[in-house]
């Protein structure tokens, strides 16, 4: 990561990193691999789940059709794969008991929960996730 932070450091117009592309090609001079998949790869591709988490109805839009009569003979399906990202706070509840004496004993935090509000650590890995993810994008 940090060469190649050091890598965009030093590029300027006069040594951009296309240089060795023709100008309109999309691949290098030297490349000999014809478009697409290369012989011998696997190729991989998504499958459709039989369980969805969410279904949207399609209707056609029956005022666009010319007149007539029309029978509901099924569906087409797509499947689209996301991530939603939410909010999820996890609230910790330390039993405090007391003696007979009033001497106090509090049940212990886990050691990651050392203060009254903080970030948990799957919110600070996508933190520096995106953070990475942009430092490749933006020049």
């Amino acid at each position: 990561m940090v060469q190649l932070l050091a890598n965009r450091l030093s590029l300027n117009s006069r040594n951009p990193p296309s240089t060795d592309f023709v100008k309109g090609d999309k691949k290098p001079k030297d490349c000999i691999n014809k478009p697409g998949g290369q012989t011998g790869r696997i190729g991989t591709t998504l499958s459709k789940v039989s369980d969805p988490d969410e279904i949207k109805l399609l209707e056609v839009d029956r005022a666009s059709l010319p007149p007539g009569h029309y029978r509901d003979i099924g569906f087409e399906s797509r499947q689209v794969f996301d991530i939603d990202i939410q909010r999820l706070v996890t609230e910790y509840r330390a039993q405090i008991l007391d003696d007979e004496n009033g001497r106090r004993y509090t049940a212990p935090f886990p050691a990651q929960v050392t203060k009254a509000v903080q970030y948990g650590n799957g919110f600070k890995v996508q933190v520096v996730y995106l953070s990475q993810f942009q430092l490749l994008i933006n020049g």
